[in-house]
């Protein structure tokens, strides 16, 4: 049997990455068609195991946006990303599809977003802990929600402090990427996809899309924000063609609408 090619699509928020991925999902047919996931947001997955944790993952996320806090944001997602490994590898099992498509990547986007809100967190006063009144924050959005973030983080064992592992891995920041790497490797329990799908937009246009989802704005969503996530994606990929032999293609999606480029990325999973 042949082994699973891993595809992975990224982009800065608003590039058209979910949008694109949401169409090929519902495009898939038969034991033959690409399985495609989500690595942060796996309840948006069609199939697969952990979609309440996910939910309960993503309320105590939002509450970390509304806080202004990168240590939460940062450990809640890599409370999210590891998930990615558990589904996956499922879905390998039993239906042994021949490409898997995924919407982000815990290696690739963590070498990313990481040392941005690394650079993010520095600049500002170090805090001692999560604010006082966290739990309640989170039990207003969903009451098993943090109890549920907790318990996984343990089970990673990584404790139940998430502030303190988002405050850990924030110090990875200023890491070469080699090194960034290998502890990524470690933590997350995956390797690099095959394959890395760039939907590239400019940050005006991908600032225009996120305003019009109607829900509030990450940390990170913001002009200056978005244009370093752009040139960090960039540095990233660069360095993974040339020294992890990952394959690299680019796809303009500023004036394409989803449907053009699911039909392109379609035809770059089917080569």
């Amino acid at each position: 049997m042949a082994d699973t090619r891993r595809v992975a699509l990224v982009g800065i928020d608003g590039s058209g990455k979910t949008s694109v991925a949401r169409l090929l999902r519902g495009r898939a047919a038969g034991p033959e068609s690409p399985a495609v996931l989500h690595a942060v947001r796996p309840h948006d997955n069609a199939e697969g195991p952990l979609t309440d944790l996910a939910r309960r993952l993503q309320a105590v996320s939002e509450v970390a946006d509304r806080l202004d806090s990168p240590e939460l944001k940062i450990g809640l997602f890599y409370l999210q990303l590891c998930t990615y490994p558990i589904i996956e590898g499922e879905i390998r099992d039993r239906r042994h599809p021949a490409v898997i498509l995924v919407d982000r990547h815990p290696i690739v986007d963590s070498m990313v977003y990481l040392p941005l809100y690394g650079r993010l967190a520095a600049g500002r006063p170090a805090r001692p802990g999560p604010p006082a009144d966290l739990a309640e924050r989170v039990a207003a959005v969903d009451p098993a929600a943090l109890p549920a973030a907790l318990d996984w983080a343990e089970r990673l064992g990584q404790g139940r402090d998430v502030w303190a592992v988002g405050r850990d891995l924030l110090a990875l920041y200023a890491d070469p990427l080699d090194a960034q790497l290998k502890r990524f490797r470690e933590l997350l329990g995956t390797g690099l996809p095959d394959e890395v799908v760039l939907l590239d937009v400019r940050v005006d246009q991908a600032l225009s899309r996120l305003g019009a989802r109607g829900r509030e704005l990450e940390l990170h969503e913001t002009a200056p924000y978005l244009t370093a996530v752009r040139n960090r994606f960039e540095q990233v990929l660069g360095w993974l063609a040339e020294t992890q032999g990952v394959r690299v293609r680019r796809i303009d999606n500023g004036e394409r609408t989803p449907e053009e480029a699911a039909d392109e990325i379609a035809k770059l999973i089917a080569e």
